[in-house]
């Protein structure tokens, strides 16, 4: 049995259909109240819990002997921020699976967590990872680089009349990696990278402009329209973060880090070595708008799809016993 955080989101939903494609037993964690439904196509289970609600944790681990940690936040709120879900959420899990006895742990991290950014986001990382290593479990660590999607996705809007942002300089240094390949790499460390941190990269290494220009190129968008803000300590910077509010400063210091910086890594070595094929920057860019597509139409999208974002489709879930069913984190913890 896995166990799969983040499993509504972007990373983990691509991990859950890799396994499920698989015919491996899959739980996904999803918290009380989230759009979960789109896992329905994909035959999984559903452990209703929360990274920050310990006791769920220890629940939703048991009987389980792979964790895949893929859960993260994208803009903190209030009670949803890095310290409590990043840092202390994923030190409970990493603890529950201790005590479960977890045969391996595999852990999404972020390219540049190890370099000392005086950013919540890399700081918790950073720290969650130190954890990790010193649990005595067997684990896998997988930092992530700036994701194709995302720039497929801006592309896509700004071609259609919507502006792209830029936080980052033209001049920094990415390898961006698909999110499918991003999971089949925590599938084959299962394997082939035991005890071992891995930085991520795509089949290219290029700078952000030339990046953002072949996302543009593929979503028939201008690159000279995307309007550019520098740096963490630029000025427009500071403007944006405090005319959105507290919420998005993180958020903006993270992107001007992600795409401004030389995070760039050999992808193409390191898959080699796992025996991994790369998809190609932009026959990722093109079948992410393809997917895009697909959704576009209203009536299409009623018939074919639970969820927008994730292009699930409609099944009939079937009838199962209770005792089939996993176990809730209501239930009596033993």
């Amino acid at each position: 049995m896995f166990l799969v955080t983040g499993a509504t989101g972007r990373l983990g939903g691509c991990v859950v259909r890799l396994l499920r494609q698989a015919a491996m037993d899959v739980r996904a964690l999803v918290r009380p109240g989230s759009e979960y439904f789109w896992l329905n196509d994909t035959g999984c289970d559903y452990f209703f819990g929360d990274l920050r609600q310990a006791r769920s944790l220890s629940r939703a681990c048991r009987g389980v002997r792979y964790v895949v940690h893929a859960a993260g936040i994208e803009v903190e709120s209030t009670d949803n921020h890095h310290s409590v879900v990043t840092l202390q959420g994923t030190i409970d899990l990493i603890d529950a699976a201790v005590k479960r006895g977890i045969e391996h742990f595999v852990m999404f991290s972020c390219v540049g967590a190890d370099r000392g950014f005086a950013n919540p986001h890399f700081d918790c990382l950073g720290k969650a990872e130190e954890h990790l290593v010193a649990s005595g479990l067997r684990y896998t660590i997988l930092r992530c680089p700036a994701f194709t999607e995302d720039l497929a996705e801006s592309a896509r809007l700004l071609a259609e009349g919507k502006p792209w942002r830029m936080w980052g300089s033209p001049d920094g240094r990415i390898a961006p990696l698909s999110r499918r390949d991003a999971a089949i790499f925590a599938l084959v460390s299962l394997d082939k990278a035991h005890d071992r941190i891995l930085d991520l990269g795509g089949p290219e290494s290029l700078s952000t402009e030339q990046a953002v220009a072949r996302a543009c190129a593929a979503a028939g968008a201008q690159p000279t329209q995307v309007q550019w803000f520098g740096g963490v300590k630029s000025k427009a910077a500071g403007l944006a973060a405090r005319a959105l509010g507290r919420r998005w400063k993180h958020w903006i210091e993270r992107q001007a880090l992600l795409y401004g910086q030389d995070l760039a890594v050999d992808g193409p070595a390191l898959a080699s070595s796992l025996g991994l094929p790369l998809t190609p920057l932009d026959q990722a860019l093109a079948e992410h708008l393809a997917a895009e597509r697909l959704g576009a139409d209203p009536e299409d999208r009623e018939e074919r799809v639970v969820h927008r974002q994730f292009q699930a489709t409609v099944y009939s879930p079937g009838e199962g016993a209770w005792d089939d069913l996993p176990e809730g984190p209501l239930r009596e913890v033993d």
